[in-house]
């Protein structure tokens, strides 16, 4: 069975991304401990949610689900704030980060062998975690098996 959290944290690494695990509170106290003041990116992973597809008392395939933020407050030349305006944020940052995390996810689900991406959503969040932060929220459903 593919680790999905040890394949986006590996993922996260080759893209010199920092990354967070954990339940919101978590990552929102673990980012503070970060320094992203270099416009580091920051993919936040939340852990995932599986239920056991069972045939006849029997299961070896799983839907599952993972949350995901990724986050950027700084550039050469701006940064997050709440006094940006929702056009300026997307300019500056929201449709870049959808960008990327899209060809993200492309490369990580490409090699995953074990998984069959059924639903990807995507939203944009502003002002998020305590710095003010914005981003993609990303909800992906799959299938998985041993």
């Amino acid at each position: 069975m593919t680790d999905i959290v040890e394949v986006l944290t590996d993922q996260a690494i080759i893209e010199d991304w920092q990354s967070v695990i954990g339940s919101k509170n978590i990552q929102d106290y673990m980012i503070q401990q970060l320094d992203i003041t270099d416009g580091s990116s920051v993919l936040c992973i939340d852990l995932p949610t599986a239920e056991p597809v069972i045939l006849n008392g029997y299961w070896s395939r799983f839907n599952e689900r993972i949350e995901l933020m990724f986050i950027r407050k700084f550039e050469e030349e701006t940064f997050s704030s709440v006094g940006e305006t929702i056009e300026q944020k997307y300019n500056n940052r929201l449709f870049e980060l959808r960008t990327d995390l899209d060809e993200f996810l492309q490369t990580v689900f490409a090699d995953a062998a074990e998984i069959e991406v059924k639903s990807i959503s995507y939203q944009y969040v502003v002002n998020v975690k305590s710095q003010n932060m914005d981003g993609i929220l990303c909800l992906i459903n799959y299938e998985s098996w041993q």
